[in-house]
């Protein structure tokens, strides 16, 4: 099977000179269209952006009854699904139309009462994603490691083995000292020479220092998460995440508050038991009935874990969740209560009910 074609059992594809090449999802979606009926049905199938007529022609190919009609906006394509269905033996039950579907030329083919199947190829299928298309296409590359060696965990950076150390060029530290023990730099374009490349000398080591205690800042931090979260590290159970806000970490560290707030912006780790940002071992804290402060961020847990085995067909109310978390031993308001779901994501009782 060559780039420019795919064989099937009955038919091949020329893809010569297209920009849109066959592939595995192309054979999927082929393979799929039309599974829910009979093989002997005597469809009338509607493939709406036909490309190289390979949905149209694995269905002429499932449906032996079937009659299909493609449309094909792009002149290109057009012409070539045309000369694969041509070229196919079922070129008589295959109809490729160029231009608009909308086109008269196209709707005076369309039978009376309808097509029975209408595949279609949506030209922006990431539309479907919505406003989380962004948030699905995000790669994330943790910028620390936490590893468990022995009984010590190890905090490292992970941008520190493939980073070259920043310097100064010798070229232009030789130059400065050259201009400053020179006699003959008393010239007035001497000393402007040298005061340019003083100060670029300057700027290059003001960075380089810069460099340096940014990572000199990250690596403090996240080793204090890491002393002030040990249990959590040592088992990721959720349960063993203490309340931890961003004045305990300057603190012990000693940087302020706005610098820990910066480096754990946007910032990931990566645990034994997965990648996590850093804002989330940051959690407020709350008492439960034996006077322990446990994280928020297990009581959110156990909120969503008594959301999800309500009764669908009663769900529970803000009122019914505060007593239920009552009675496992956390004394929450309700509009407490409340504002955890929404941060869960889940709606109030009457938009969770279903209908048994």
């Amino acid at each position: 099977m060559s780039q420019d074609s795919f064989d099937f059992r009955q038919f091949s594809i020329d893809q010569t000179g297209c920009a849109m090449r066959v592939g595995t999802d192309g054979v999927l979606i082929g393979a799929w269209a039309g599974e829910s009926c009979a093989t002997d049905a005597s469809l009338r199938c509607l493939d709406v952006g036909s490309g190289t007529g390979l949905v149209a022609l694995m269905l002429a190919q499932r449906f032996p009854q079937a009659r299909i009609e493609g449309v094909e906006i792009e002149p290109t394509a057009a012409d070539c699904a045309s000369s694969n269905a041509a070229a196919s033996p079922f070129s008589e039950r295959v109809n490729i139309h160029a231009g608009d579907f909308l086109a008269p030329s196209f709707l005076s083919t369309v039978p009376a009462s309808g097509f029975d199947l209408i595949m279609q190829l949506n030209p922006k299928p990431a539309n479907g994603w919505g406003d989380d298309a962004e948030a699905a296409m995000i790669r994330v590359h943790p910028d620390f490691i936490v590893e468990r060696l022995g009984e010590d965990l190890l905090v490292s950076l992970t941008a520190g083995g493939d980073v070259q150390p920043l310097r100064v060029n010798p070229a232009y530290r030789e130059m400065l000292e050259d201009y400053r023990s020179s006699a003959k730099n008393r010239s007035r374009e001497r000393r402007e020479t040298l005061l340019f490349v003083r100060q670029k000398v300057e700027q290059a080591r003001w960075f380089i220092d810069g460099i340096r205690q940014r990572r000199e800042a990250m690596q403090r931090t996240m080793e204090a998460i890491v002393r002030m979260q040990e249990d959590y590290f040592r088992s990721g159970e959720l349960s063993d995440l203490r309340p931890m806000g961003m004045k305990d970490v300057a603190d012990m560290t000693g940087y302020d508050v706005s610098t820990i707030s910066r480096v754990s912006s946007s910032k990931y780790v990566q645990t034994d038991f997965g990648v996590f940002p850093l804002k989330y071992f940051f959690s407020d804290a709350t008492t439960n009935d034996q006077g322990e402060e446990v994280s928020t961020r297990m009581v959110k847990q156990l909120l969503a874990e008594i959301i999800e085995t309500e009764d669908k067909a009663a769900p529970l109310t803000d009122t019914d969740l505060t007593e239920a978390l009552a009675e496992k031993g956390y004394q929450l308001a309700r509009r407490t209560v409340a504002k955890y779901r929404e941060q869960l994501g889940y709606p109030v009782a009457r938009m969770r009910r279903e209908v048994v």
